[in-house]
């Protein structure tokens, strides 16, 4: 899923794949440069949900292993980069779907 204010101001949060092992991501892109806020390993065998949830200008990035009890990745974040006040522009925020090839996701 991403957060999008624009290709250089948007929360990234997901599923990706480091070897054999498949991890929750969420990535922040500020100026175009971005920064992995928090992994956790996870077992994609069964289906994963993803939630964002949003209470003024904190974001929080959570998800559930078993379709009722939700976790939250890392800790909330704030909305500011997907503001037009701090992005510019004027469409504001935007949540949707991502999909990608290029994985250069930093997963230590």
């Amino acid at each position: 899923m991403v957060c999008y204010q624009s290709e250089r101001f948007y929360y990234l949060f997901g599923i990706t794949k480091k070897g054999d092992q498949d991890y929750l991501l969420l990535e922040r892109t500020e100026r175009g440069s971005s920064t992995t806020l928090a992994t956790a390993p996870i077992r994609t065998d069964n289906p994963v949900t993803l939630q964002v949830a949003a209470n003024g200008d904190e974001y929080r990035f959570r998800y559930s292993i078993d379709g009722e009890t939700f976790h939250t990745l890392g800790a909330p974040v704030s909305g500011d980069i997907l503001s037009t006040d701090v992005a510019g522009g004027f469409t504001g925020n935007l949540i949707g779907l991502h999909a990608t090839t290029k994985n250069d996701a930093k997963i230590d």
